[in-house]
């Protein structure tokens, strides 16, 4: 359709296609109407999105948090492993000292009895 071309009516007033008149009071009322659906649309809307934001904060916090546990834990496991790892080299140590020891004894009676 071309714009600006065709019969234009007088202002206020359209001919509806059964052959009534809108009328101005019509037409606000009809926009009242459409301005209060529109708010109530935007007010869910506006709901959906407040949820969505509330759920996504909350997700986010729970990552956060587990990913502070796993940090802790990892840091716990190093830590035992490292406490291992010192445990096993003192054993290794006080072993050693006590080979040492028994061997020196051995040396010791093989030498007494030689003696004898």
């Amino acid at each position: 359709k071309g714009k600006g071309k065709g019969k234009k009516k007088a202002k206020g007033k359209k001919a509806k296609k059964d052959g009534s008149e809108i009328t101005v009071e019509d037409r606000f009322k009809q926009s009242v109407q459409e301005i209060s659906s529109l708010k109530e649309h935007l007010s869910v809307k506006s709901e959906l999105t407040r949820r969505s934001q509330s759920a996504c904060a909350t997700a986010k916090a729970k990552v956060r948090e587990t990913i502070e546990k796993l940090e802790e834990e990892r840091d716990d496991k190093r830590a035992i492993s490292a406490d291992l790892t010192r445990q096993y080299k003192s054993m290794q140590n006080q072993l050693e000292v006590h080979v040492q020891h028994l061997e020196a004894t051995v040396a010791q009676l093989r030498y007494d009895l030689g003696r004898k």
